[in-house]
Formats: structure tokens, sequence, C-alpha cells
């Protein structure tokens, strides 16, 4: 994909002149190594599971699950104070919180300080997300479906929503998008079958939500926005997959089908254009960031949790109860 030249390009221009550096952890043989901007400066010995592990929104502690679930067990989870190494082990029970049928633990996010957010598989087409008190371990939501994401800040949670496993072949038809829980972009009754493409991307003010969906043999980009406006549509050559938005919030960059070119979509004009990887960089450096993470996490395995250390510092400044939940 072109989009990963551009981030690999702009990775090594951006780590030696001004990239926030990351501050990441990892999770290897029951130990947390800390490190910064990919030099190891800590190892917090313990017993921890093997992950997949989530920063607090303050950056003062980590959150690490175990992924397995035996299905008598309830799940375990560990939070480890970053400055003190002390950790705080929790059980979330599943027998009393809609999670028994789980069959494991997929991922761990901490959208806000509040709540942590546990990701686990129901059946083959069926993802929950449990709400989660970090201090207690009691679930105090369950949200079904089959994408999720959270919003910036965690306020809000986006999800294609959910329908039975085992529901008759025409529902599986219609797939619907939910924000908390409630339907807010659904197909007409009858109607062509459509198809919501992951991932779901929300906006950085958090006000709108974009995906691509597909009706038939029509793509559209859509973004819905929480104020209830209509819906923005824009018609797509062909198909292909979201990557984020601009930095300024009136066009998205989209990967082309099957390792096509570019597009850009601009929202004010509705057009969509091929991508220019100049601009690209200019102008999402945002996303550029954001892959950045996701490189650096994989790099350092499947339990892997990174963040930059500029945010860290400003929301322990400035709001310690928003983050990315990573």
């Amino acid at each position: 994909m072109l989009l990963a030249a551009v981030v690999a390009a702009a990775t090594v221009v951006t780590s030696a002149g001004g990239a926030p550096p990351l501050q990441c952890a990892s999770v290897q043989d029951g130990r947390l190594l800390l490190s910064h901007d990919g030099a190891a400066t800590r190892r917090i010995e313990g017993d921890l599971p093997p992950g997949p592990a989530a920063w607090s929104p303050a950056g003062d502690e980590i959150a690490v699950v175990e992924p397995r679930l035996p299905a008598t067990e309830d799940i375990r989870l560990v939070v480890v104070d970053v400055e003190t190494g002390s950790a705080r082990e929790l059980r979330v029970e599943r027998s009393t919180a809609e999670l028994g049928l789980w069959t494991r633990v997929d991922d761990v996010r901490w959208p806000q300080s509040s709540h942590l957010a546990i990701e686990g598989s129901l059946d083959p087409s069926t993802v929950q997300v449990a709400v989660v008190d970090p201090l207690t371990g009691v679930v105090t939501k369950v949200y079904s479906g089959k994408t999720f994401a959270w919003s910036p800040g965690g306020n809000h949670l986006a999800a294609v929503g959910w329908i039975p496993h085992f529901a008759p072949p025409r529902e599986k038809l219609h797939d619907r998008l939910e924000i908390d829980g409630e339907v807010v972009y659904a197909p007409t009754p009858g109607g062509t079958p459509l198809h919501i493409r992951p991932p779901l991307v929300w906006n950085r003010s958090a006000d709108g939500v974009a995906f691509v969906e597909q009706r038939g043999e029509s793509w559209r980009l859509v973004v819905v926005r929480l104020d209830g406006s209509a819906p923005v549509s824009i018609p797509l050559p062909t198909g292909g997959t979201l990557r984020g938005w601009s930095d300024s919030g009136q066009a998205l960059w989209l990967d082309g089908p099957d390792g096509g070119p570019p597009m850009l979509a601009e929202i004010g004009s509705q057009s969509v254009r091929a991508a220019d990887p100049e601009v690209g960089a200019e102008q999402f450096s945002g996303l550029m960031a954001e892959q950045r993470r996701h490189q650096v996490e994989e790099s350092l395995g499947p339990a892997a949790t990174c963040r930059s250390s500029v945010a860290a510092d400003m929301e322990a400044g400035e709001d310690a109860g928003r983050g990315d939940g990573r």
C-alpha cells in the first residue's frame, strides 16, 4: 500500500526531527518491559498474564488481561502502577455479566480513567465489549456487535450492530451502525443489502464517525454525525479500506482495493480523487503518527501497547480522564 510507504518515510524523517517519542510496554514471561522511543527503560517483575495490555489515559497504570478463558473461570485482570511496580489483581466475573459464553479475550482498551473496555468473542460472528470498573473489576455495561471503535476521549462507542450468529440468512444481509448501543444508521426495510466494511473511524473532535458501505455493486464513503444531521454520502468508484481523517477533519484517506492506488475523499465537495503522497504526509500527520504507533507495537509483539509521550504529559497535566484507549 502506498500509505505504508508514506508512513515509513514520515517515520524516518520525524523520528529524528521531532516526532513525539513513544512510551511502550510489553509483557514477556510474566514481566512488564517498559521502553521510551525504542530504548528499554525498566523491567517490572511479576506473574502477569500474557496480554493484551493497555495504558491508562493518564499514563500512570497499565492493564493486562488473560486471553485464555477456561469455561469455569472468570477473566483475570491485572493493573500495574508504572511508578511503583505494584499490581492490583482483579477478577471480572463472567457468570453475572453476560460473558459466560466468551471463548477468548481479544483486546483491552482504557477509553477513560473511570472505565476499561475488555473485548471478547462470543461466537464466530459476534464480539462483545464489557465496560469494567478498573478499581473493582465490576462489569457496568456490555455491548454486542461485529466491529467497535471508541471515540477520542472515550465518551462514545461506535459499533456495527449485533445480529445473532444463528439468525436466518435474510436477517444477516443488513448491517447497521450503533453509537452507545442506539441505532443511528440502518438500511431501508426491504432495500438492497447493506454491508458496513471495517474500520469505523472517528474524527478528532469525536462528533462524527466514517465508514465504507457496500450496497450491491455500489460503494460509498459515509459520515454520520452525532448531532443527528443527515449523513454525508460520497460515491466511491470502487471499494477500498478507510484509513483516517486529515488533521483538518475535511478529508479522509482510503487505500484502494487489492493494492490499488490510494484515494482522497473531500467532505466539502463530496468528491474523490487520487491521493498525492506529499499531500498525505502534510495533511495527515495525525494518521501517520497513529500508523507509526501501530508499527512499533507490532514490532514489540502481540501484548505490546504504546502511547505518545507528549500526549501523556498533556493528559496528565490537563485532563487525566481522557485518552485514546491504548
